[in-house]
């Protein structure tokens, strides 16, 4: 958070946004970003008598992570999420009840479960740019990665008039508004829809099984209008 860095990031945003009149247009001012969310899930905090030496708390113990790709916009808006599992080929997916998950949920695999480059250029080009409508430009507030697919997804958003602007490096817990107030909540929605699954139904374990259920009420529960907007205010308060 160097204030030379910061403000030359803000210049540049403020440029991109006036310069086309995009600050009268909330609904085309996007966020991207990612998180993830691991099966072996942290148990919530208890309420409990003072000196007591154990709490138990079941946990199924898989450390699995799946990554989710999210976008929300200025005006209260979100995409459905996206969703990256762990695995070499589409059958990865069969293990997941992808039904469960919210309306909309795209889908791929990487050998780590992790976020590769051309799964974000993937993302831009097959899940962004068909639900964002005809309206142009829009903008496009992403953490910037050194590779060749990021510059073919710069390409794309070039020719389909879609402003990129990059945060600088190490900066997104503080200035990027899904990290502001979106996925705190969305992780802690997480987590409690794991502790109600395994306390509603004992032999129930947090699993590829039932974690597209639990994905869909923890992101209707946190990625919401009020949380998003508080994202993009925090944002523009620190100008």
């Amino acid at each position: 958070m160097e204030k030379n860095k910061v403000e030359k990031y803000f210049s540049a945003l403020k440029t991109v946004l006036y310069e086309h009149d995009l600050h009268l247009k909330p609904a085309s001012i996007w966020n991207m970003d990612e998180t993830g969310l691991q099966l072996d899930h942290k148990p919530q905090k208890i309420i409990a008598t003072k000196g007591t030496r154990h709490l138990h708390s079941r946990t199924s113990g898989n450390r699995e992570m799946i990554t989710v790709i999210g976008a929300v916009n200025s005006a209260g808006g979100a995409l459905p999420p996206h969703v990256i599992v762990k695995g070499k080929t589409k059958r990865s997916l069969n293990s997941f009840q992808t039904q469960d998950a919210p309306d909309g949920t795209t889908w791929s695999w990487s050998d780590s479960g992790w976020t590769k480059q051309g799964i974000a250029l993937l993302w831009f080009t097959k899940s962004f740019l068909p639900s964002i409508g005809s309206d142009r430009p829009q903008v496009l507030i992403l953490d910037g990665h050194d590779s060749h697919n990021f510059m073919e997804l710069i390409d794309i958003a070039v020719k389909s008039n879609i402003h990129i602007v990059e945060l600088p490096a190490h900066t997104s817990h503080w200035l990027q508004p899904c990290d502001r107030s979106v996925y705190g909540p969305f992780k802690t929605a997480y987590r409690k829809a794991c502790d109600d699954l395994m306390s509603s139904f004992p032999g129930s374990l947090v699993s590829r099984a039932t974690f597209c259920g639990l994905l869909k009420k923890a992101w209707t529960d946190a990625v919401t209008n009020t949380n998003i907007i508080s994202g993009f205010r925090a944002l523009v308060q620190s100008l």
